[in-house]
């Protein structure tokens, strides 16, 4: 798979944990959308809205440090190869 390479066949472990991140992310957010769905449809009123918020805004906290940390990496490799 070479780590989802994006130039010059450079391996990045960084680019293929962000990827991964992102869908998953993105599975565990529409199945909170789904249950809600569901039981909005249900007419289930005792939601523990709370958790739910904490649990969505710790997914979204992490995929956005991770957003950080590989803008973070784009910037020292586009450094490197402009210098090297």
């Amino acid at each position: 798979m070479s780590y989802v390479s994006a130039k010059n066949d450079t391996k990045s472990s960084m680019r293929l944990n962000f990827i991964l991140l992102t869908v998953m992310s993105s599975i565990l957010l529409l199945a909170v959308a789904l249950f809600i769905v569901i039981h909005a449809v249900k007419g289930n009123t005792q939601l523990d809205w709370s958790g739910m918020g904490v649990f969505v805004g710790l997914l979204l906290g992490g995929m956005t440090g991770m957003g950080f940390a590989k803008a973070q990496q784009k910037k020292i490799e586009v450094m490197h190869n402009n210098n090297g």
